[in-house]
């Protein structure tokens, strides 16, 4: 519960700006595993 309202508080305080770069890198990690994870599989198949 305390760490559910610690980072609200810190996802509150942050500026539009800073919110839209927070999920930028985000989606940005996320796309990058699921490539590093899908790429030897694509390969292996495809080789």
């Amino acid at each position: 519960m305390f760490m559910e309202m610690a980072f609200m508080v810190w996802y509150e305080s942050m500026t539009k700006h800073q919110k839209k770069d927070f999920w930028r890198v985000i989606a940005t990690c996320v796309i990058g595993a699921i490539i590093v994870l899908l790429l030897p599989a694509v390969f292996g198949f495809l080789f």
